[in-house]
């Protein structure tokens, strides 16, 4: 049996007028079905509630927000100001926070070590990160309290001090101490790169006596020789360097170890310059990272710590 459905589409309705009968269409109503928009997670920030301390960097408060809910204002204040303080200078920080921190403030803050960074934004910072960004260096030391820079570029780097001292019993004076780098290092070849060291000061102390102390017996020389030793006077500088670069004979290194020797005088002023040219530096010419260097350095080491760079 066949069946035969239809479907009435159309409604259609007379109307009268005075002079004319009109026709409407009237459509069925389409279904419009809305899609979801897709959830997005959004990570809540934190809400700033204390009062924050004048001066101290966006990046600051908000890398430490998260404590406000664990310290009182004063606390996180506290908090914020001594990281702010240090992140440009060497000065400590931390005991502060212990002597003034609540029980509680202090172990909500164990969360956040460190607070900063490997290195912070301080100018001897930046010579040490620059050293180990530098391809052909292995790391940069700073000398005699800062005013001198190293780069290291061999498995050994020794510093020699040379001054020219001659005593009551008429020994000449020398001193050396070295720095090693950790680069190829071993036990065998600490042990000979010292033996090297106490050959060559060993040889200045006999050489330097050879040549100066018949002469200071005679009265050359004014004055004792630890007044000598002190006075540091030109003079006495210059005849150094021309004794290092005319008559002493260096003791040989060892062709297979790998030692670098930076000459000095009392006034720690190198006395082979053109050999260390590149390698030794006064602080104000040494190589820096810049801020942004410093930034991706402290990034790697240190990533959860404050940067310190906002704080400039």
């Amino acid at each position: 049996m066949k069946v035969l459905v239809i479907v009435l589409l159309s409604v259609l309705v007379m109307s009268c007028g005075d002079d004319e009968e009109s026709l409407t269409v009237i459509e069925p109503a389409k279904l419009v079905v809305e899609k979801p928009e897709p959830e997005v997670e959004v990570e809540p920030k934190e809400i700033i509630q204390h009062e924050i301390p004048e001066g101290i960097p966006q990046g600051l408060v908000e890398h430490f927000a998260g404590l406000q809910a664990h310290m009182t204002q004063e606390e996180w204040q506290l908090v914020l100001t001594q990281v702010d303080k240090v992140c440009n200078s060497s000065s400590g920080y931390f005991g502060v926070l212990e002597r003034n921190l609540s029980e509680k403030a202090l172990k909500a803050l164990e969360q956040f070590r460190p607070l900063l960074p490997i290195e912070r934004n301080t100018v001897e910072a930046r010579i040490r990160v620059m050293g180990e960004i530098l391809p052909d260096v292995h790391y940069a030391e700073l000398e005699r309290n800062g005013d001198k820079v190293v780069h290291h570029k061999h498995a050994y780097t020794a510093i020699i001090n040379l001054d020219g001292v001659i005593n009551s019993r008429g020994v000449g004076s020398g001193a050396g101490y070295m720095l090693r780098s950790s680069i190829g290092s071993n036990r065998i070849d600490d042990v000979r790169v010292s033996q090297v060291i106490g050959k060559v000061v060993d040889a200045w102390g006999v050489q330097w006596r050879e040549e100066f102390h018949p002469r200071w017996k005679e009265g050359e020389f004014q004055g004792k020789p630890i007044e000598l030793r002190r006075s540091l006077a030109t003079e006495d500088l210059r005849r150094v360097r021309k004794f290092f670069n005319e008559t002493f004979r260096i003791p040989h290194t060892p062709n297979d170890l790998d030692l670098f020797i930076i000459y000095v005088d009392e006034a720690f002023d190198p006395l082979n310059p053109a050999e260390v040219e590149g390698v030794w530096f006064d602080r104000e010419d040494a190589p820096r990272a810049t801020r942004e260097q410093l930034a991706e350095y402290n990034r790697i080491h240190s990533p959860d710590a404050y940067d310190c760079v906002g704080a400039e």
